[in-house]
C-alpha cells in the first residue's frame, strides 16, 4: 500500500514538472464581434525589421508578432493589417531585440548565451462553440489550429465571427542547444544540459525556487547558468 501511494505521488511530482514552462490563456470571441478588436502585440508599435529569407535575400519590413494568432503582421499601403503569407520561406526575423524563426509555428529567441538560447513556442487553437437549448455552450468538438482556417465561414475584410469561438493561446519555454536539441526549460533540462555544475545549480534552485513558467525567472536562472562556464 505504502510502494502504490508512492508510486502515486511520484507519478503527479513528474506530471506537475512536465507542465511547467507552460502558460495557457483563453478567450472567447463571440458571434457577431470583430475578432481585430481582441488583437494584442508582441511590441507596443509596428516596428523596422530585418526579414532573412532561406534563398539568401533579407528583407527590411515594419512588422510586429500578434499574440491572439500567432502571427507576423504588417500593415500593406492600404492600412490594412495582414499576415506574412509564406513563413516557411523566412529563415529568420530581427524584430524588437528578439529573433524569431518559423518551424511548425513561429518561435521566438529572447536569451541566452553561445551554446544555449531561451526560445518560445506559441500555440493557438480556435474552437467553435454551438449555443443549444436554454442557451447552454457546448464545444462542436471541431478544433481548428490554423488562422486562414478560422476566417474562411467569417466576413474576413472585417474579421467579424460567424459563430462564438474559444481562442487558447499556449506558450512553452525550451531550451535550445547549438545542435538544434530543444528540451522544455524546467529543472531537469537544466541539470542536463549544464551537467558539470548539478551541485551548484541545485543550490541555486534550492535558495531562488524560480519559476518555469515565468520568462524573467529562466532567464536569470540560464544567465546564472552561462557564468558557470
Amino acid at each position: 500500500m505504502k510502494q502504490h501511494i508512492f508510486l502515486t505521488v511520484f507519478a503527479l511530482f513528474m506530471f506537475f514538472t512536465t507542465i511547467k514552462a507552460q502558460n495557457i490563456e483563453k478567450k472567447t470571441v463571440h458571434a457577431g464581434e470583430s475578432l481585430a478588436a481582441f488583437f494584442y502585440y508582441r511590441f507596443p508599435t509596428f516596428t523596422n525589421a530585418n526579414v532573412k529569407l532561406k534563398s539568401g535575400e533579407s528583407v527590411a519590413s515594419k512588422l510586429n508578432f500578434n499574440l491572439l494568432i500567432s502571427e507576423m503582421q504588417f500593415i500593406d499601403p492600404h492600412g490594412d493589417t495582414l499576415s506574412i503569407a509564406k513563413p516557411e520561406d523566412i529563415d529568420s526575423i530581427a524584430l524588437g531585440g528578439s529573433l524569431f524563426f518559423y518551424k511548425d509555428g513561429y518561435k521566438e529567441i529572447v536569451g541566452g548565451n553561445d551554446s544555449i538560447k531561451l526560445v518560445i513556442a506559441r500555440k493557438v487553437t480556435y474552437e467553435p462553440i454551438q449555443i443549444g437549448a436554454m442557451g447552454l455552450r457546448s464545444r462542436s468538438g471541431v478544433g481548428i489550429d490554423n488562422y486562414a482556417s478560422l476566417l474562411a465561414n467569417s466576413a474576413e475584410k472585417q474579421l467579424t465571427l460567424n459563430v462564438d469561438v474559444d481562442i487558447t493561446t499556449e506558450t512553452t519555454y525550451f531550451l535550445a542547444s547549438n545542435n538544434s536539441v530543444m528540451l522544455k526549460a524546467n529543472k531537469t533540462a537544466f541539470l542536463t544540459l549544464f551537467s558539470k555544475s548539478k551541485e551548484v545549480i541545485q543550490a541555486y534552485l534550492n535558495a531562488n525556487k524560480p519559476s518555469f513558467n515565468k520568462e524573467k525567472d529562466i532567464k536569470k536562472l540560464l544567465d546564472f547558468c552561462g557564468g558557470l562556464h
